[in-house]
């Protein structure tokens, strides 16, 4: 009982803090996956007749971010024809 008492406590005390979180305490770091919904092309339509949306977005294109500096921050991704990095801005 005594351990069922601390696990209960510890995911308590974990989605107290989650909570507590909010969107100014947000900042993309190398790794993050950042999503794309585009609406126009025929690949971009080929892509959305073919797979599940989530929320409402049918997501397109997908790519992994970089941050070379505070300043520089790009993302990779894989595009016709080859894999290459754009800036996050262009993205």
């Amino acid at each position: 009982m005594k351990q069922l008492s601390i696990c209960f406590l510890l995911v308590f005390s974990f989605f107290l803090l989650a909570q507590e979180k909010n969107q100014s305490d947000f900042s993309l770091q190398n790794g993050d996956l950042i999503f794309q919904e585009a609406c126009f092309g025929k690949m971009n339509e080929a892509i959305k007749e073919v797979t599940s949306g989530i929320e409402g977005y049918n997501f397109t294109h997908v790519g992994m971010v970089w941050i070379d500096s505070p300043n520089s921050v790009y993302v990779i991704e894989a595009t016709h024809p080859k894999v290459q990095i754009t800036s996050l801005k262009e993205f």
